[in-house]
């Protein structure tokens, strides 16, 4: 997998495109043709979005072009992104919820909108541009929600920042076994990730956090299965 930075997820939309080139799994059609939503015109507004999300996600998940270079890739800690199509039972607009995989933590993504989705418009676009907008904002979309979750979960100052929720629990397990004189019993991987926090709250010398509250619901089966 590429690495890209420490974003959650990255689309690479030069990827993208050099992936619609080549040549497709039947050997007969490029890719771009080969995948209908992508070949054939997106009228904006139609509430088609959600759908051409969900298809657009699909065939990029493990799309690579050249020597290995992901269309699609995700960072440390960071699972598979899940969409749904959904509709507004209250007749507003259709558009897609979801979830990301953090740290073994299902986190909602709350929904975006057709119209956030694809910018409107009147007139019709190529389905691969439509497609390389709504994997833009869904990327932007999964990294804004793992900023927020990894703020409330970590401590608030850089250093800190590299260490995941595993990690986390692994320490206060080490300072509860140490406070109860059991420190003889901790593991290597528990002992080096004690010396590891030990080391960064020397270095600092900073204590507490500013928490903020993480905007997003964990997705439900109900809503899953729509």
């Amino acid at each position: 997998m590429t690495e890209h930075n420490k974003a959650a997820v990255v689309f690479d939309w030069t990827a993208f495109r050099a992936w619609l080139e080549l040549p497709s799994s039947d050997g007969q059609t490029k890719n771009g043709a080969a995948i209908e939503p992508f070949a054939t015109g997106f009228q904006p507004g139609a509430d088609e979005a959600g759908w051409l999300t969900e298809a657009a996600l699909n065939a990029v998940r493990e799309a690579t072009v050249g020597d290995g270079i992901d269309v699609w890739s995700t960072g440390q800690g960071v699972g598979n992104v899940y969409v749904w199509t959904v509709t507004d039972p209250e007749g507003g607009q259709s558009g897609i919820c979801g979830e990301v995989i953090v740290d073994g933590v299902p986190l909602s993504l709350g929904k975006l909108d057709d119209d956030e989705l694809v910018q409107p418009g009147d007139t019709m676009i190529p389905g691969w541009e439509a497609a390389e907008q709504v994997l833009n904002t869904l990327a932007d979309q999964v990294n804004a929600v793992v900023v927020a979750f990894r703020k409330a979960t970590a401590p608030d100052y850089e250093a800190f920042g590299e260490l995941s929720v595993a990690d986390i629990r692994t320490a206060l397990t080490a300072l509860t076994a140490l406070f109860t004189g059991d420190a003889d019993l901790l593991e290597p991987a528990q002992v080096e990730v004690t010396e590891r926090v030990a080391a960064m709250w020397q270095r600092y010398q900073m204590a507490g956090t500013d928490a903020e509250v993480v905007e997003a619901e964990i997705v439900d089966n109900d809503v899953a299965d729509v």
